[in-house]
């Protein structure tokens, strides 16, 4: 292996914090980028979960000193109450009460070969750390998909693609709301125009746009409220204490700098709906909203939706990806999509997850004979 290149594992906040410079840089130039890969997502994400996890972040270095690629790790407890006591790898971010959703490996192009044995060394030096694998929302079609599939190939067994999911994407290359409208089917104009008119014809209908970090602020509790109406602090994490303080933080720093649409909907000046979505290329990242179940009538979200697709246009965005999730109400709008998967695989080395697999069977088999007909 060439001599000048290094290999280093990060597992303390100190080490992290000093690739606060170089991160961004690097993803900057990489071949995939999400907003959920920012160093802010990041480094706020630490802040919050760090006492749940441990960093296992994979770096490797050219002779410069410069940073030629990521394999942004954590190991923490599973999504579930029966996973918990596993120790579970993932990307940053990939587990606990904040998810992200898009996440990849980081690479300088033309070093997408030291991502190999970037990964073997990682795997191999940690393979007494974890139980179980979990890398979620990744998508196939990513050209760093194959490589982490078969790095986990050569250190886990039962690899496996599982939670097969799909994101809608809307097209708007023409970055015009009339030229978009018209180019929709004249049911779906027909069905918009009508509820722009009989809403304005009952209400004085207004658009807030979080432009300040103190609207920011005040328009994600407007938006917690709100989607409190549909979910319980049990059933939804976006109403979590730590969800709510990360994006917080996260909203307060990319409202004001446009790298997030944080969007409230009012009827005579109550708020009827809220949405929060995040800029990242040429693409606005659809990620949560509420309304107030009150007011469906009027259909909301269907306004608020049209109002984020007309910003993001004036932005000079070309397209939305709506992310995975309540697939009927997305389809309204597109019938464009892409797959999503989760990549799971398992530690040979761990005795915790070989003791989980043979309770999980013994279960399974009891189950079974309880449940056979007599």
């Amino acid at each position: 292996m060439n001599s000048t290149i290094r290999f280093e594992l990060i597992q303390s906040t100190q080490a992290l914090q000093k690739l606060a410079p170089h991160w961004d840089q690097l993803l900057d130039q990489s071949t995939v980028r999400t907003p959920f890969m920012r160093w802010d997502w990041v480094s706020l994400w630490w802040q919050q979960f760090h006492h749940d996890h441990q960093l296992a972040i994979g770096t490797v270095w050219d002779h410069d000193h410069q940073l030629l690629g990521l394999a942004p790790l954590v190991i923490g407890p599973g999504p579930s109450p029966a996973r918990k006591n596993l120790r579970h790898l993932s990307f940053i971010s990939g587990i606990g009460e904040v998810v992200s959703e898009g996440f990849d490996l980081i690479c300088r192009p033309g070093a997408e070969a030291l991502l190999t044995p970037l990964l073997d060394y990682v795997l191999h030096t940690l393979r007494d750390c974890w139980d179980t694998a979990l890398f979620g929302f990744m998508e196939p079609l990513s050209p760093f998909y194959p490589i982490l599939q078969q790095a986990l190939d050569r250190h886990t067994h039962q690899v496996e693609e599982t939670n097969t999911q799909f994101s809608p994407i809307i097209r708007f290359p023409h970055r015009d709301w009339a030229t978009y409208l018209n180019q929709r089917s004249p049911s779906f104009r027909k069905k918009y125009k009508g509820l722009v008119r009989n809403s304005s014809a009952s209400y004085q209908v207004t658009y807030h746009q979080s432009t300040s970090t103190a609207e920011a602020t005040q328009n994600l509790d407007t938006l917690l409220q709100l989607h409190a109406q549909r979910w319980t602090t049990e059933q939804s994490l976006f109403l979590q204490p730590r969800t709510r303080a990360f994006h917080q933080q996260l909203a307060s720093r990319w409202c004001p700098a446009n790298r997030a649409a944080l969007l409230v909907l009012t009827f005579d000046n109550r708020p009827v709906a809220a949405n929060y979505a995040f800029v990242e290329g040429q693409t606005l990242w659809d990620y949560q909203g509420g309304w107030c179940l009150d007011d469906i009538d009027h259909s909301p979200a269907k306004l608020i939706m049209a109002e984020n697709l007309r910003w993001a246009m004036a932005q000079g965005l070309t397209e939305c990806d709506m992310l995975p999730g309540d697939l009927t109400y997305k389809a309204k709008w597109t019938a464009e999509q892409r797959t999503v998967v989760d990549l799971v695989a398992d530690n040979p080395a761990s005795l915790r997850i070989k003791i989980f697999q043979s309770i999980r069977a013994i279960k399974n088999t009891f189950t079974s004979i309880v449940q056979s007909p007599t």
